[in-house]
Order: C-alpha cells, then structure tokens, then sequence
C-alpha cells in the first residue's frame, strides 16, 4: 500500500507537472496512472475532472468530479457538479443532484441559494418561497422575509408564504417581527381571525399602537363594532385623535346606536377638523336622529357655506326640510343637488315624493319614468312606484294595471321579498281580486313577520271577506307596533264595539 502511494504520488506530480508546461494529454496519463494506484484520493480525480472540463470534455469531468465526490462528499466538488450539469443544460439533473447535496447538507446557505436559483428559472414560486424560509432559518435577515412577500404578491402565492413563515420557530429577536408580517398578511388575505391572534400576542409583546389600529379595522370589517370600538377607543385615549381614527370610532357609534356619543364626538370632530366636512354631515344625522331637525338645519347650513361643492349636505339639507314639510326649500336644496350630479336617483326619487305629496303627479311619474329608465334591473324603485300608484285616490283601473305590471317586473327580480309582495297583494285588493290579495300578502307576513302596514293591509282583505274576527286580529296586531297610527284605530274602534 505504501509502494502504490509513493508511485502514486509520483505520477500526480508528473502529472501536475505537465499541466504547468500545458501539455494536458501528458497530464491525464500520469493522472490516470496515479488514479490505478490509488483510487481512494479524491484529489486525483478532481484533477482529472479540472482538466476535461479545461478540455470541453464535460462528461468525462462529470464522472470524475463525481468518484471524488463519492470519496468525501466535499461540497465544492457538489457545486463543480452542478455547475456542470447546468453548462450542459441539463438542469433536471442538476436539481436532482442538488438535492441530494441538501440531504446531507440541510443548512448549507450556499446550496439553498443554488436551490433558489433553480427554482426562479423554472418559476416554481412555492419551491422557491420554501427555500427562502430555510435561508431566513439560518441568517435571520428580515430582508429574505420582505423578497419572500414581493414574491407571493407578484406570483399569487402569498397564501404560500404566509404558511412557511408561520412555521418558522422564532427567536427572542425575531418574535415580533414574524407576529407583525404574519399579522399583515393574514389581514390581506382576509383571514381575520388568524390575523386578531397574531395581533392578540403582538399587544402583548409590544404597546404599540399599530396592533390596535389594525385590530380595530379588522373588527369593524367583520362587524363587530364593539370590539373594534374598543381598540380605536385605546389608541384615542392614548393621545392619537387623528381623523381617520375618530372617523372609525364615528363609525363604531353609529353601528352601535351609540347616538348621545355620536353627536358629542362628531361635535369635536367639527372643532377639530373644521375644514372636513365628515364632522358637520355627521353631527346634522345624528340629531336628525334624535328628533333635532332644526338643529341639524343650522349646522347643514353652516356647512353648505364651508362646502359649496359638496352634494351629500344639499341632500341631508334637502332631506331634513323635507322631513318637516318645507318643501319648497327642499326641492330647492335638491335642484342645486343635481346640478352637482345631474343623474342622482337618490334625488329624483326624494323630489318625486314631495311632488306625491302635493298630488302633483304630473312631476312625480316624469321622475320615476327617469329612474326606471336608469336602471332597469332595479325591483325596489319598480316597487315603490306601483306602490305610490296604489295609494292614489284618483288611480284608475289602468293606472292600477300598469303598476301591477311593474309590481309583477320587481317580483321576478326578487322572488323572495316581503315588500314587493305586500305591493302586489295590495294592488290585487284594489282591484278587487281578494284572494290573490290574501295570497300575496299572507306570504309578505310569513317572510318579513309582523310589520304594521301589512297586517293592517291584510286585515283589509279579511273585512272585505268578511272574516271580522281575523280582521280584527290583524288590526290589533298592526296598533301593537304603531299605536299612533290615528287611522288604524279608527278602522279597529267599531270591530270591537
């Protein structure tokens, strides 16, 4: 053994020799040579397998990288076989061998990134997601973690990268950062649970007001304003009353009913911010709300002065006047309204009930002709035209045919809604057509339950019948949830005589 070394030895340097003088056939007999006398030095073969590839002859390299690899799984000799297989352009090969590299070496950095750089060409974007998870493993740089997210947002993977990183064992010094990135995602994947935990044990790690403000919005998307009062309550309290946070607290109070605090809050919102309009829209609503008409008048007057442009106050100011029987200011209020938007529905609709009211029908069909016409998939607008026809002491038969056809039209648009079959089972009744009516609206009550105007519609049907005792049932139902309603009471006082 020792013999077949010493030669061995002696015909590498002869060989290493050749290659100075480059004289590289000379050098790969005196290699070979040494390579029979001592096939276990995984130098000889590396060298052997420099010079074939010096030569282009990359498959007599690649058997000779891989005898040395074999003899000592060095990964520089891996790296040479890949770079190989990748010069050849057969990159499946390199990735199954790189593969193999990575059993062995799980946590070589190197080898991840030649993972990586296999996994880019082919666009395999989850492959390449995992890997970068494994190098953020061993170098904690939060930079890996940020290319990790470019990538799911450009490849729609991000679904990918939020799971490998919630895999990731965290660390003392990386345990926020993770809980912060994983909370942001889950909040852009709409996965509002996992995000409110995340969040939950960020708070608990950090004060900082980030994880409230999120957790805030987050609730409020899901619905629960309590809990989304809560949070933005706490970052309020704490000194931060920017406008956006006090919107979303005006937000809250208005889901909750919370109408005392609302008009407080929105009071100082005008005080603070009084060149945003939001805070003197929201003050007027709320005492609109509350039965303060007048007082909402003059804080939309106010803010009709400030915001001349602004369309939503010439609505609510429209609407209060409206509210109180103003008409004439409020269909002034609503024409300077639709000179901001000509096409408002929402307008053409609040002015063609003042003209019903002051029977002026000529004005009330033309605009509700212009809303239908606007939007032909639209059953409630259908609905309360047919319904406005209805009610009219001068409708003819005709009139009352053609709003039953509208009635039928909003019908087929929404099978299911109690309002529109209240509408035709009252049309029927004008019509005379009773158990049509008893069909319609014994379905309305059985859909919407107890709502006074069709139990009282209903007990019409059952007078016209001559069922007193359900007619009376009905009515009294119906003065139950509207005890005000000076008309029903009298329809119900000579039932019960």
């Amino acid at each position: 053994m020792a013999s077949n070394l010493g030669n061995a030895m002696y015909f590498f340097i002869e060989g290493e020799i050749a290659l100075m003088e480059e004289n590289q056939n000379l050098a790969l007999e005196n290699l070979h040579e040494a390579s029979k006398l001592y096939p276990q030095s995984s130098t000889i073969y590396n060298t052997i397998g420099e010079v074939y590839q010096n030569q282009n002859d990359y498959i007599s390299a690649l058997e000779n990288y891989k005898y040395a690899y074999n003899l000592n799984q060095d990964e520089i000799l891996g790296f040479k076989i890949i770079g190989l297989y990748k010069q050849m352009g057969q990159m499946d090969r390199a990735n199954d061998f790189l593969d193999q590299l990575l059993i062995t070496h799980p946590n070589n950095v190197q080898l991840l990134y030649e993972k990586a750089q296999l996994h880019f060409g082919n666009e395999n974007w989850e492959g390449l997601i995992r890997i970068y998870a494994k190098i953020y493993e061993s170098e904690r740089d939060e930079s890996i973690l940020k290319r990790m997210i470019e990538i799911g947002n450009a490849t729609a993977t991000i679904q990918k990268v939020y799971d490998e990183i919630l895999r990731i064992e965290s660390t003392n010094k990386d345990h926020v950062i993770l809980l912060e990135i994983l909370s942001q995602i889950a909040y852009s994947l709409e996965q509002y649970e996992r995000a409110i935990l995340h969040l939950d044990n960020l708070k608990v790690k950090v004060g900082s007001n980030a994880s409230y403000l999120l957790l805030g919005d987050i609730y409020m998307k899901i619905g629960n304003y309590e809990a989304a009062k809560l949070n933005f309550e706490f970052v309020y309290n704490d000194g931060v009353n920017n406008f956006e946070i006090m919107r979303a607290l005006l937000i809250c109070y208005s889901n909750l009913n919370e109408l005392q605090r609302e008009i407080s809050f929105s009071k100082s919102m005008m005080d603070i911010y009084p060149e945003e309009n939001l805070g003197f829209e929201s003050y007027a609503l709320s005492l609109l709300e509350d039965g303060k008409i007048t007082d909402a008048i003059s804080t939309l007057l106010i803010a009709k002065q400030k915001f001349t442009e602004n369309f939503s106050i010439l609505f609510y100011l429209g609407s209060a006047y409206k509210e109180i029987g103003q008409y004439d200011d409020a269909l002034i209020e609503f024409e300077s309204a639709l000179k901001l938007q000509p096409e408002s529905g929402i307008i053409w609709h609040s002015m063609a009930i003042i003209y019903e009211d002051l029977n002026q029908y000529e004005f009330s069909d033309s605009l509700f002709s212009k809303i239908l016409a606007s939007d032909l998939q639209n059953a409630m607008d259908m609905n309360d035209y047919a319904y406005i026809i209805s009610e009219r002491e001068s409708s003819t038969t005709e009139d009352l045919e053609f709003a039953l056809d509208l009635a039928e039209k909003a019908i087929d648009l929404d099978p299911t809604n109690s309002m529109i079959m209240d509408t035709l089972g009252w049309i029927y009744f004008q019509l005379g057509e009773t158990n049509l009516a008893l069909k319609y609206l014994q379905n309305s009550v059985e859909i919407s339950g107890d709502n006074s105007v069709i139990l009282e519609h209903l007990g019409d049907v059952y007078l016209k019948m001559g069922n007193v005792k359900k007619a009376q049932d009905n009515f009294n139902k119906a003065v139950m949830l509207n005890p005000t309603n000076a008309m029903l009471k009298a329809k119900l006082e000579p039932l019960n005589d």
